[in-house]
């Protein structure tokens, strides 16, 4: 009796140390967890990988970088261009166009006049210039566009996996188109998705910019103007607008100022280079709602009205074509809807004394 008493109670005291061994490792596995998630919470790992930073940047001192160049120009730039690296690859976003900058002025007040002087339609009707932004990505829905009977003029992404078809498309059906050029908004971190997709960015040289330009315009040859796409920080720096300017102005090719942000110096840097620019008053389709686009519409038509013309900027969106195809339909006595080539050829500049030049 005494040694099975004895053995139980060995039994029993292996079975405790089992069980105060299973605690013992789970406890240290429990501890193992909790090390691992005090790090990751403190950031001891790269957080940015599993959850992209929302909204802009913390504010920094101004960096300079050096983007990776596009193209080497031989030559004086005439002639033939050969790829010195691979051109930025545009993504499609799920609405068929690359993502709008949150923090643009984009939707912020009416545009009335610049501030280096006016552009007037003298004793013609008011004008009013549709563009549409963002062709290159979704064939189908250009072709749904080419057969809207309005005038509108095209921008065509260069780079984008639908860049020839819209192109195509365009020459087909003679409609207008200007080269929508990516550029960098104050948003594009070196390095980050947008800032690789865009052709004009912080630090790069008058050479770099040129030969973009030059790149640029190998897609698409026949561009009657270019606009900047996105490009918050690049269209507010006179260091790269410069260049810019003096290559459109050197191939003949005017410019559109697509005002995504409020000190943009785009349009008063190609004015004072002798280069032909207007600049966009209204954007129409950032809400997903028909009636918002008439409102936006009668303002464009009142500013019209008001000065000679206006230019109104939209996008390849399936919203958007709704409302033009209801849009080729409405009765506007006070103005004309004009494409951007005859919009240049009416305006004309006022000088300081108010005297049409």
């Amino acid at each position: 009796m005494r040694r099975r008493r004895h053995s139980g109670v060995l039994s029993g005291g292996r079975t405790g140390n089992m069980r105060l061994a299973w605690l013992g490792v789970l406890f240290i596995f429990a501890l193992g967890l909790g090390f691992l998630g005090a790090a990751w919470f403190s950031g001891r790992f790269p957080r940015e990988e599993r959850f992209p930073q929302q909204g802009p940047p913390p504010l920094a001192e101004p960096v300079r970088v050096s983007p990776t160049p596009f193209v080497v120009v031989s030559g004086d730039g005439k002639g033939a261009v050969s790829p010195a690296a691979p051109v930025p690859t545009l993504q499609a976003q799920t609405d068929g166009s690359l993502t709008s900058e949150p923090e643009d002025s984009r939707y912020a007040p009416v545009v009335e006049d610049m501030p280096d002087g006016v552009l007037v339609v003298p004793g013609k009707k008011p004008m009013v210039g549709i563009v549409v932004d963002d062709f290159g990505y979704n064939g189908a829905m250009a072709r749904e566009f080419a057969e809207l009977e309005i005038p509108l003029t095209w921008s065509i992404i260069p780079g984008a996996g639908g860049t020839e078809k819209a192109r195509k498309i365009a020459d087909e059906k003679e409609i207008p188109y200007m080269i929508h050029l990516p550029m960098q908004a104050v948003t594009d971190v070196k390095g980050s998705r947008l800032y690789k997709e865009s052709w004009i960015v912080e630090g790069m040289t008058p050479e770099e910019i040129r030969s973009a330009v030059l790149r640029s315009l190998e897609e698409l040859p026949d561009a009657v103007a270019l606009n900047n796409h996105r490009g918050s920080l690049s269209t507010a720096s006179a260091e790269l607008m410069g260049p810019l300017m003096d290559t459109l102005r050197e191939k003949g090719i005017p410019f559109v100022d697509s005002r995504t942000i409020g000190n943009s110096v785009a349009f008063a840097t190609a004015r004072a280079r002798g280069l032909p620019a207007l600049y966009n008053s209204i954007f129409l389709d950032h809400q997903v709602d028909d009636a918002f686009m008439r409102k936006q519409m009668s303002k464009a038509v009142a500013l019209a009205e008001k000065r000679g013309w206006v230019i109104v900027i939209c996008h390849v969106r399936p919203h958007t074509l709704t409302y033009l195809k209801s849009l080729a339909l409405e009765k506007f006595d006070t103005v004309e809807f004009v494409t951007i080539p005859k919009l240049f050829g009416a305006v004309r500049p006022r000088g300081k004394a108010g005297a049409v030049e």
